[in-house]
């Protein structure tokens, strides 16, 4: 997530946000999930690792497409097949960082 974030920012994105920068704990709050569906709706692009296959991620892209919002989804695990479900949430999906900063310079 680190390393996605600043890749992007040295791409030249603005305004890059994980849920690292708005309080996410394990624990998790209901101010941080708050906060975190505040930055979806306020977001143009979100970029969801999909390795893991996180419950939370799942449903941030989820959310995000409710919100109608771009979502490309970086997908990075060859050992395992991403779930049809989760790439049709998706705008689109990608194997690299570079794939996904190509994509959102396009948009």
């Amino acid at each position: 997530m680190r390393d996605l974030k600043s890749a992007m920012e040295n791409a030249g994105f603005t305004h890059v946000k994980t849920p690292l920068d708005i309080g996410y704990v394990e624990s998790g709050s209901s101010e941080v999930f708050e906060e975190d569906l505040r930055c979806i709706e306020r977001s143009d692009v979100v970029v969801a690792i999909l390795d893991g296959m996180d419950a939370g991620t799942m449903c941030e892209i989820g959310y995000a497409r409710a919100k109608r919002k771009t979502i490309v989804g970086i997908w990075t695990d060859r050992e395992r097949r991403l779930d049809p479900f989760v790439r049709w949430l998706c705008s689109s999906v990608v194997r690299s960082v570079n794939e996904v900063i190509r994509i959102i310079s396009s948009e």
